[in-house]
């Protein structure tokens, strides 16, 4: 299914940031709202303090996998969580097609691309980025270039 699985810590965050930007109603309930210009555009303190959780608990099972770019990154797939996300389908239904509808396309699209929507998008974001300048130039795909585990490096 589609929250099957995301590959890698970087893209997981850039989703996150989508997601509050464009769906307002996730503040209702609880959604992340502590983006900060980082490492590599906006970034999520509790986010990723959340996915560390999750994977300590199980709910996120972390696969370190070799990508079609031959790149290792951190596959995260949802074990127990999909049961978590069912039952936020069901329960806010109208949010749930919104978030589909906004990260469907970028399942299948370069850690790049994503990158040049959100740094497009939303600029403010992106003046402490390490890599503002590659965005355009430089095609990577690495998670291990991007950020240590489940967090970047300078937190």
């Amino acid at each position: 299914g589609m929250f099957d699985y995301v590959e890698g810590a970087t893209r997981l965050q850039k989703y996150g940031f989508l997601l509050s930007m464009k769906i307002k109603e996730l503040e209702r309930v609880g959604f992340y709202n502590d983006w900060e210009a980082s490492n590599f555009g906006p970034f999520s303190k509790q986010l990723a303090i959340d996915v560390t959780k999750s994977v300590t608990t199980g709910i996120v099972k972390t696969y370190h996998i070799k990508n079609m770019y031959d790149f290792y990154v951190d596959r995260f797939a949802l074990s127990d969580g999909k049961e978590v996300v069912k039952i936020f389908s069901e329960l806010h239904p109208s949010i749930f097609n919104k978030m589909k509808e906004i990260l469907m396309p970028y399942q299948t699209k370069t850690l790049q691309a994503l990158l040049q929507d959100v740094y497009y998008q939303y600029p403010q974001f992106t003046n402490a980025s390490k890599i503002k300048a590659e965005i355009g130039k430089k095609i990577y795909e690495s998670d291990s270039y991007l950020s240590t585990m489940y967090d970047e490096p300078d937190i």
